[in-house]
Order: C-alpha cells, then structure tokens, then sequence
C-alpha cells in the first residue's frame, strides 16, 4: 500500500507543471539519506574492528607466584612499665607466596614458560581437596600436576600432608619444580618427572585430570590409595560416586571383619576369650575354662 501510494505521488508530480524540479529534491534527498546509512554502518564496522584489534593486541595476563608478606598473631606477652603490667599482643611478619596476575619483572618462577595443558580450576582445587580431606600423616599424589603444582602446594600448605606430582612433560615438571622451591614447601613436595604408572607410588590419596584412556591406564595405581578423585571422567573398571560439577570420587571399600582364629567361649550371647574374675567359685568363669578346655 506504501508502496502505491509513494508510486502514485511520483507521477502526479511528474505529470504537474512543477513536478520535474520536485522529483529532483525528492531523489536527491532519498540518494543522501541512502548515503547518510551506509556511512554510518560502515563506521560502525570500523569501530568494531578497530575494538577487536585492540583487545587482541592486549598481552594475555601471565600468572605467577609472588612474594608477600603478612603479619601473623605470635601470641600474648605480659608486659610492665611503672609498677603497670598489661598483657600485650604480639605480631611476626610472614613470608608467603601468592598466586596471581604479575609482570615480567615480577615473574619470579617463570610457571607460564612451559607449555600448560588444561589446568584444574582454582575453584575446583577448594572442592577436590575437601573431599579428600588429606591427614597430617597421609600423602597427597597429583597423577599431571601441571606447570604450577596448584593442588599439591595447596593440599601441603592448608592440611600438614606431603605431597607427590607426577608430570609426564619435561617442561611443566621443570617449572612444578620452580613453583614448588618457590613456595617454601620443597622438603615436603616431591615432582617427578615421567609415567606414573611405571612407579611403585606410596601415597594415600590423590588426584587425576586426564582422559579416559591415561586414566584406564593408571586404574592400578588408585586402587592402591584409599580415596581418589577424578575431574572430568570416571576411571573405567572403578566404582566411582558422582559428586556432580565433573567430580568423580572413588573411596577403598573397608575390609570385611576377619573372623577370630583363636578358641572363644560363650556366655550369655558373649564371646569371651577367659576368665572374668578371680573367684574360683564363679559359674560363669567355669564353664568359660571348660569350653575353652583349660
């Protein structure tokens, strides 16, 4: 309809005395506004373009462990002036590492140097570790613990354990390694270079981000441990539980109770294994010697 009735202004124009000279404003001004559009869309590509460029040429963010120190309780002391005691706190400065965005000049481990697979989210490390819930007494195995070490620095640092990183590629053991000397925690950390699977692995509980086949391959070695978590996949062959968020958890079923080997006596719906008293008188304690042929 729009159409027509634009179709029609035309030729009545064209057909007026004055028609030829309002024809030509008319195309004029719809050839501007035509021009005018086009400009704009092309500027605006412009400006797309030139912000895509400047957020690639923007250097990735590097991660690194830095040094910083912080004030740490040391304990209470009593403390006189003038006939006057009071108890005063005091404070010790701490030094620790910290995981975070550095420069190049701050680069004091160089971990992003080496070639880094898929890491375990920082979020996920909390999570992983929760659930394995590493003792003071226990060890800690990453099965890949990466360029950084993050789960085997963090299960050390916040849980007293010791810990254990396998890493297969050259690079990112060298840079573990750098991490780890750096964190402080090198008499309590142990990278290894190679295939854990041709190791004889003494730990408690650990740790995979692999695939499916690199975990089918290590199956032996975490069934030696007592609990186990996989990000990601279930191990092919294992009983795994669904922790949900991509967490697989596996713990050692309890061996089933030995029975008793040694001769046993019964009283009363009790096992009993002698004497309960020295009264040689006692009922009780003489049909325990005969069933036990004493």
């Amino acid at each position: 309809m729009r159409r027509w009735c634009i179709h029609w202004l035309c030729i009545s124009l064209c057909c007026s005395s004055a028609g030829a000279s309002e024809w030509t404003s008319i195309e004029t001004a719809f050839r501007n506004a035509t021009a005018t559009r086009e400009d704009r869309l092309i500027a605006q590509v412009a400006e797309l373009k030139a912000r895509l460029n400047e957020r690639l040429s923007k250097p990735e963010v590097t991660y690194g462990w830095v040094n910083r120190t912080r004030q740490v309780f040391a304990g209470n002391v009593k403390q006189c002036v003038n006939g006057v005691c009071s108890i005063v706190s005091t404070y010790r400065t701490e030094t620790y590492p910290s995981w975070e965005p550095v420069a190049s000049s701050q680069h004091v481990v160089g971990v992003l140097d080496a070639p880094e697979a898929a890491p375990t989210p920082m979020a996920d490390v909390a999570r992983v570790l929760a659930i394995l819930n590493p003792k003071k007494h226990e060890t800690f195995v990453d099965f890949g613990c990466g360029a950084d070490a993050r789960l085997v620095i963090d299960a050390v640092r916040r849980f007293g354990c010791k810990g254990l990183g396998f890493e297969i590629d050259a690079k990112r053991a060298a840079a573990a390694q750098r991490a780890v000397d750096a964190s402080g925690l090198g008499s309590r950390i142990r990278i290894v270079h190679g295939d854990a699977a041709s190791y004889v692995i003494e730990a408690d509980v650990g740790y995979a981000y692999l695939f499916p086949d690199d975990l089918k391959k290590l199956a032996k070695q975490f069934h030696k441990l007592k609990r186990f978590v996989s990000r990601m996949h279930a191990v092919e062959g294992m009983e795994m539980r669904d922790y949900g968020q991509g967490l697989y958890v596996w713990v050692r079923p309890v061996a089933a109770v030995q029975r008793l080997t040694y001769p046993v006596a019964m009283w009363g719906g009790y096992q009993y294994t002698g004497r309960v008293c020295s009264n040689p008188r006692c009922t009780m304690c003489a049909s325990i010697q005969r069933q036990l042929g004493r």
